[in-house]
């Protein structure tokens, strides 16, 4: 459930007004929980922040950083900080298999006319398309479900399954890419393994031409935990989704930089005791 977005613009000033510096005229609010973020350009993704913690109550504590205001959803937080502690927090970033966060900068080398190399940063408004790491395929039924991977959204409304498989480490990708004499031994399929609480192991997804659908298998071992040879491709996305994702990837990362530094008085009276 996420916080009361409006509670903290109407009331951020009452409970943090005292310990902001008095040289700065404006502050942003930023609230981080697990709502979608969405701008002028569809959603996008928050970068990471640096400050110090400034208040803290039962659902939220309260962060400075150099011009934001960000209020943090405890619940969803790695490590909760106590008030007076420095630290980076990490919100979920939808991120492409190379890395790169789908909505920020990436470097790009380009080439010019006389062999000159030269790289430049390039942003896409509303988030790069995120694309599966195999080779081109010749197989239309192929070429039709690494599409389908590619550009299906996913029950939270705000990936697509190209999000979830990063999210999920998916790696050594593979694919079967039959001609179409072969298309009922062979089925086209990509495969790949993947890493998360639900399913540790290698999934299989496949176009099966005499049923007309897609189907999954899972194996974990060697040996096969999951398979149906009937899904729909309007229920692919959300099948795996139900079978991989387990949630991890909407945690907010904290990192502790520096702890707060303890009254001298209280560290004396322990001393003593």
């Amino acid at each position: 459930m996420s916080l009361n977005h409006q509670y903290y613009k109407d009331n951020v000033m009452r409970l943090v007004g005292g310990q902001l510096p008095k040289n700065r005229k404006q502050f942003y609010l930023k609230v981080l929980d697990n709502s979608l973020q969405q701008g002028m350009f569809g959603y996008f993704d928050p970068e990471p922040r640096e400050g110090k913690v400034i208040f803290s109550n039962d659902e939220a504590f309260i962060m400075l950083d150099n011009k934001n205001i960000c209020v943090v959803d405890r619940s969803l937080v790695t490590f909760d900080p106590e008030t007076g502690d420095t630290v980076q927090v990490r919100a979920y970033a939808r991120r492409d298999f190379d890395g790169y966060c789908v909505t920020g900068p990436k470097p790009e080398t380009r080439t010019m006319s006389n062999g000159t190399t030269y790289v430049v940063e390039s942003t896409i408004l509303g988030g790069r398309a995120v694309k599966l790491p195999v080779p081109e395929a010749k197989c239309y039924e192929l070429k039709s479900l690494i599409e389908l991977l590619e550009t299906d959204r996913l029950p939270d409304g705000f990936r697509h399954l190209t999000h979830m498989l990063v999210d999920a480490q998916a790696r050594d990708f593979e694919i079967v890419d039959p001609v179409p004499d072969d298309i009922f031994r062979t089925p086209p399929a990509v495969s790949f393994s993947v890493n998360t609480r639900k399913h540790c192991g290698r999934v299989r997804v496949f176009y099966n031409r005499g049923l007309d659908s897609f189907g999954i298998e899972l194996l974990q071992d060697g040996e096969r935990t999951y398979f149906d040879d009937y899904v729909l491709f309007n229920e692919l996305g959300t099948r795996l989704h139900d079978l991989i994702d387990d949630g991890a990837w909407n945690r907010i990362d904290v990192d502790l930089i520096a702890a707060a530094k303890k009254p001298r008085k209280a560290k004396q009276l322990a001393q003593a005791a």
